[in-house]
């Protein structure tokens, strides 16, 4: 059996960045971002000859939370992995395990994040996560982490064009990590909420939404392109207006190799329940995703056929530049609405 040897580059993306939503909610960028990573591994067609590229040393997920804002965390990823040795195959997709194998989705584990909110940002502020609050949040600037419940769930992304491994080869793992907005405060979120921290006041609590930690196994340099999008049910949507990001993950051939999607608050950001400008729900991770003839991404979030967002020809531009489309859940009664993106 012929084995190769694997070196492991990880890769943090992202800078830190704040935008306001008005008296009570704010997007924001977290200083620490501790999530559970438990294994990253390799597969060939049908899911068949599985390669472990990386194995977390503990045995639960709250013995393998990673601080993914912090480069030299990722890096300890890759100190672990750099002897991993795998079969010489073709393989198709890469898996991040953030619970033990076998384990269901509606099994809980968790997250844990730490941060900031000005007082520019939010009435009342400035606002940082504690350890001990009901919703996760308490006035002043002293931050410490507060744990988020999450559902375990593995992370399985095909790669664009199947990656052929010869014996004797060494090869390289990226872990790319985006946190730009993934976190935002609510005075009115619901315990209730997947993904959210809330008391049952008035207080601030704290959400967030499924971290871009993404894995790539292949040759040169992946990245991020991040846009944010506003919608309208009839006309031109206004940038202004923007509720919602879309970010893609780009492989080292230029190539769309993931979609993410998010919930985004500013000041100026209109409700998602709004019938004039909300748009689709952005609250889930991608189901499907192919690139279309001409280039443009086309992609459907949620697990099945609901009111989670979806494109057809969503375009990739330079950095400041904007494009039109349309995008539709996928329920029959619901509206198709025009959206406008801008690239960050």
């Amino acid at each position: 059996m012929k084995k190769i040897s694997f070196l492991i580059l990880c890769g943090f993306l992202g800078i830190p960045s704040l935008s306001f939503a008005g008296a009570s909610q704010a997007s924001f960028t977290p200083t620490g971002y501790k999530y559970p990573i438990m294994k990253i591994s390799i597969t060939q067609a049908g899911g068949v000859g599985e390669q472990v590229l990386y194995q977390c040393a503990g045995t639960t997920s709250a013995s393998c939370m990673v601080d993914v804002a912090n480069p030299t965390a990722l890096s300890a990823i890759g100190t672990a992995a750099a002897n991993a040795s795998i079969e010489a195959a073709t393989y198709t997709t890469i898996n991040l395990y953030t619970c033990p194998d076998g384990t269901p989705g509606t099994t809980n584990t968790s997250i844990s994040v730490m941060g900031t909110v000005p007082a520019t940002a939010v009435a009342g502020g400035p606002f940082s996560t504690d350890t001990n609050a009901a919703g996760g949040m308490i006035a002043g600037t002293t931050a410490t982490f507060t744990d988020i419940t999450w559902a375990c769930s593995t992370k399985s992304i095909t790669m664009t064009t199947p990656f052929v491994v010869t014996a004797g080869s060494t090869q390289n793992l990226t872990l790319l990590v985006d946190l730009t907005n993934s976190v935002w405060t609510d005075a009115n979120a619901s315990a209730g909420m997947g993904g959210c921290k809330a008391d049952a006041t008035a207080a601030q609590d704290i959400c967030s939404v499924m971290p871009l930690v993404i894995p790539y196994f292949g040759s040169g340099t992946p990245t991020y392109e991040r846009y944010l999008v506003a919608h309208i049910n009839a006309g031109t949507a206004l940038a202004v207006d923007a509720n919602a990001g879309v970010n893609l993950a780009i492989d080292g051939n230029g190539s769309v190799f993931y979609a993410g999607t998010q919930p985004y608050f500013s000041a100026s950001s209109i409700a998602s329940t709004d019938a004039l400008k909300g748009g689709p729900d952005y609250n889930a991770s991608t189901r499907t995703l192919s690139t279309n003839a001409d280039g443009t991404i086309a992609f459907q979030t949620g697990g099945s056929a609901d009111n989670r967002v979806g494109f057809t020809a969503f375009q990739r531009t330079a950095v400041g530049a904007t494009h039109t489309g349309t995008c539709k859940n996928e329920l029959g009664t619901s509206p198709t609405w025009n959206y406008l993106a801008t690239r960050q």
